[in-house]
């Protein structure tokens, strides 16, 4: 799967700094942080709280800026 438009979108996130919420499946109610990294197919997400998640980029169902 060609996941190119999500992973530009997220380097501009992470470029700018910006803060974001990533929703996933399984956590619909969504992260607030910013983005440490992207991958070809995985995002790594500093939440606001401290911790570091790794996130496939097929289980990111929206994206929202804060």
């Amino acid at each position: 799967m060609d996941y190119a438009e999500i992973r530009n979108l997220l380097t501009s996130y992470l470029v700018a700094n910006s803060t974001i919420v990533i929703m996933t499946a399984g956590q619909p109610t969504g992260t607030a942080g910013t983005v440490a990294s992207v991958g070809t197919s995985i995002v790594t997400f500093s939440t606001l709280v401290g911790s570091t998640m790794t996130i496939p980029l097929e289980k990111i169902t929206n994206i929202e800026t804060v």
